[in-house]
């Protein structure tokens, strides 16, 4: 009734579709789309269990894909593909959902993981992956004051040392940061403004006890 967007994880592991198949004799996308629950305002990580007709339900009918590459891979799955769900019209939108967090390592991921999907090089670029991690994100939202830097919009930057000895040499900023994987050259963040990180101490948190204490845990 709110029009609120709904995060709902969907189509990711083999025991989610065989649970669901024995409930309701199909998988969860097609099982909702018949109860009319297939919408824009439905976000579904992580589709690397989507069927054929699961994704031509989601580009139907809006649904956002947020894809979350290096925890898919180390589970032993990836998305089938990024391009091939971007050909489609499907929006997808980055995320991180492990330790580390960290977006550029999952970008590098997803960049190696739809390439060795689609079995070639060139059928997806740098450039789309980091689109998908901001861009993306933002259409998932219905946030046009995000995810870009420009008038109007919400100052939310991340600022990474592209001089970094180990992103060298540095030839196209996009395919730079990308391929060299690794969140360890961000050198600040702002949130709407507001300093959130600079040079890896968060603002508000003891960081070194943080890790002694999750260490402890």
């Amino acid at each position: 009734d709110l029009g609120c967007k709904i995060r709902l994880h969907m189509a990711q592991g083999t025991m989610e579709v065989e649970t669901v198949r024995k409930l309701h004799g199909t998988t969860a996308p097609v099982w909702l789309a018949r109860a009319g629950l297939l919408n824009d305002r439905l976000i579904a990580p992580h589709a690397t269990n989507a069927t054929e007709e699961d994704l031509g339900l989601y580009a139907d009918n809006g649904v956002s894909i947020v894809h979350c590459p290096l925890v898919s891979a180390r589970g032993g799955g990836m998305l089938n593909s990024f391009s091939k769900c971007r050909q489609r019209g499907i929006n997808i939108a980055m995320g991180t959902d492990t330790t580390p967090p960290d977006m550029l390592m999952n970008l590098l991921v997803g960049l190696m993981a739809c390439r060795i999907a689609d079995g070639a090089p060139d059928r997806v670029r740098s450039a789309d992956l980091f689109d998908a991690a901001t861009l993306g994100g933002a259409k998932a939202l219905d946030r046009g004051d995000l995810g870009r830097l420009e008038p109007g919009a919400r100052a939310d930057i991340a600022v990474f040392g592209l001089d970094d000895t180990a992103m060298a040499p540095s030839v196209d900023p996009i395919s730079t940061l990308v391929i060299g994987g690794s969140g360890k050259v961000t050198q600040a963040v702002f949130v709407d403004g507001r300093l959130s990180m600079r040079f890896g101490e968060v603002a508000g948190i003891d960081m070194q006890a943080a890790r002694r204490q999750a260490q402890q845990q």
